[in-house]
């Protein structure tokens, strides 16, 4: 006689589903809200697949409104964009609104044109309906296209606060119509009350005088070449901007610098990328500046004049950054020959100063005074014009030497008491002559284009300041194996240790790992966190092995914290069994892909 069959139990409910809405919700939104922008985007095609995985999850999902809010309208990729849009719309509810447009991005079709422009002005009115919620709106596609789609909107938006109007991967210089539209503006018909607006644009655009009046952050990105004027013209209506940044690929004819500059009071942070930045300059009022950025200045006596204007005219100046030249392999229009009697230029509020050196500044950064500054970062300058300015400061914190030229035989005796960071090319006998007692951070790399590596004085510099350095970067450099091991016994506060392609031997990780090891009162470098590790090709990974497990093993001293990082090793094949290893006490593993250009190497 057979056995009852005993009845299946119901499958156990997995634990999320028992978790309560609420909770569950901001699970979800923690997938889908993406928070680096604001206003908040989400992911739109990870709220489809959400929603299919059971009924309450699709109910939740379209119920939530915050998930319906940021409203994405892909006219190439989505072909019932209007009724996507009413949907989204109606699960939003009161919610504020984010709303992106991808329109046809490379041409305009004059067969279809008159169905799109009716596509997009119906959108357009639908959108209309709500544009008293609308936060952020962002347009990318062909300019003729972003013209229709914006004088069919509506005037009031009173909560807008970000626009956007990207052009960048169109690729034609004609309208549908066959004109010119490189230097044609675009029109921005909204009328907005309140104050704070981000704009960021890669055509020019015209405002009406309400929206000029708030936006407070501008970004020009522009692709076409507009005549000085024409930006001068828009700036001018911006009198309430606080941000400007202006990256231009080239400016148009333009005329002599006018004789009213455009006065823009409350300006505190200007970037400047252009061909005529000494031109744009000379022709802006910046008596609030604070930040000056000109990533690659093109040097002639107009520029150094135009700087001067501004070094003089902007009490409140605090950060300075003059990088590279436009063009290095153009020859520099030295057109005015500097004085021989430059005077002393002060900056007594300037805290940050970065310059890349140039000949035809040279002569004026001797003559600069920064009494206060405390990150300075200089590239490719001479030496005495790099001590004449970490010589005039006693708050320096934050100090970049790379590619100094004229280097002196000996050094002198140089103290640094409030210095912290320190990011150097000069090794050998600088780091001997300087006195750093609060350094927490070093690094020291060779020079980009050396194949040999460069002799460090590292034992010299602990010796004569005992810094309580937390971090320490080596790229490239000659340091031996026992002067190596001799500062590393002195850092007791070192938590993060990188080393690539140094001298450093398999030896090297052998000691140390056996310092670290259980049976050892004073382990070495007890606080350490992190190691960063490039091995040149002549050293073996035994070692390297050795020191992980010495940190992370089950033999570890109890006196140490686990370390975590990256090893990148030489060669390009792959040996599973040391790579599986290394993983196996929590690092990263890479490998150094073989290269006819050693120099190229890449730091930890």
């Amino acid at each position: 006689m057979s056995r009852p069959s005993t009845p299946a139990m119901p499958p156990a409910e997995p634990p999320i589903q028992r978790l309560p809405d609420d909770v569950l919700l901001h699970i979800l939104a923690e997938l889908l809200v993406v928070r680096k922008h604001d206003p908040i985007s989400l992911h739109d095609t990870r709220i489809i697949y959400l929603a299919r995985v059971c009924r309450r999850w699709r109910e939740m999902v379209h119920g939530y409104p915050l998930f319906w809010s940021h409203i994405e309208l892909d006219l190439e990729r989505y072909r019932d964009v209007e009724l996507r849009a009413r949907y989204c719309l109606d699960r939003a509810r009161r919610r504020p609104l984010s709303i992106s447009v991808k329109v046809d991005r490379f041409r305009v079709d004059p067969e279809r044109m008159s169905d799109a422009e009716a596509q997009l002005t119906r959108l357009a009115q639908m959108l209309r309906e709500h544009i008293s919620r609308w936060v952020s709106l962002s347009l990318h596609g062909h300019p003729a296209y972003m013209r229709i789609f914006l004088q069919s909107c509506g005037v009031t938006a009173p909560m807008l606060n970000s626009v956007e109007l990207d052009s960048r991967t169109y690729r034609q210089t004609t309208d549908f119509d066959g004109d010119e539209i490189t230097d044609q503006l675009i029109p921005i018909p909204f009328e907005c009350t309140q104050p704070g607006i981000h704009f960021l644009s890669t055509r020019c655009p015209a405002f009406t005088p309400a929206f000029a009046m708030a936006v407070a952050s501008l970004e020009l990105r522009l692709l076409s070449e507009p005549t000085i004027d024409r930006i001068l013209g828009v700036l001018r209506s911006c009198s309430s901007l606080v941000k400007l940044r202006l990256s231009i690929k080239a400016i148009g004819p333009w005329a002599a610098v006018p004789n009213n500059p455009v006065s823009l009071p409350k300006l505190a942070d200007l970037f400047l990328e252009c061909r005529e930045e000494h031109a744009l300059l000379a022709s802006l009022d910046l008596s609030a500046l604070e930040f000056l950025r000109i990533p690659k200045p093109h040097w002639s006596g107009g520029m150094v004049s135009a700087l001067l204007r501004i070094f003089q005219t902007c009490p409140s100046l605090a950060s300075i950054e003059l990088g590279q030249l436009w063009n290095p392999w153009q020859a520099r229009n030295n057109d005015t020959p500097p004085p021989s009697d430059i005077p002393l230029i002060a900056l007594p509020c300037v805290t940050e100063f970065r310059v890349h050196g140039d000949p035809f500044f040279l002569p004026y950064q001797r003559r600069l005074v920064l009494p206060v500054v405390e990150g300075l970062h200089l590239e490719a300058v001479p030496y005495d014009v790099a001590l004449h300015l970490i010589s005039n400061t006693s708050r320096l914190r934050s100090l970049s030497l790379s590619k100094i030229e004229g280097l002196p035989h000996t050094y002198a005796d140089l103290s640094f008491p409030a210095l912290a960071s320190l990011e150097t090319s000069l090794s050998s006998g600088f780091l001997g002559a300087i006195h750093v007692p609060k350094l927490s951070s070093l690094k020291i790399k060779a020079e980009m284009g050396d194949f040999q590596q460069t002799p460090v004085s590292l034992r010299q510099l602990i010796e004569r300041s005992a810094p309580p350095l937390t971090s320490l970067h080596l790229v490239e450099v000659e340091i031996s194996d026992s002067d190596l091991l001799w500062c590393l016994e002195r850092l007791l506060h070192l938590e993060t240790l990188a080393l690539s392609k140094c001298s450093t031997s398999d030896a090297a990780f052998h000691t140390l790992a056996m310092r670290s090891a259980a049976d050892q009162d004073e382990p070495i470098l007890p606080q350490l966190k992190v190691i960063n590790l490039t091995l040149r090709d002549i050293v073996a990974s035994a070692g390297v092995i050795e020191l992980l497990s010495s940190r992370n093993g089950p033999s570890r001293s109890p006196l140490l914290s686990n370390v975590t990082g990256c090893i990148e090793l030489a060669g390009g094949a792959r040996q599973e069994e040391h790579d599986n290893t290394i993983r196996s006490y929590g690092f990263a593993v890479m490998r150094d892909q073989p290269s006819f250009l050693p120099y190229l190497s890449r730091d930890p």
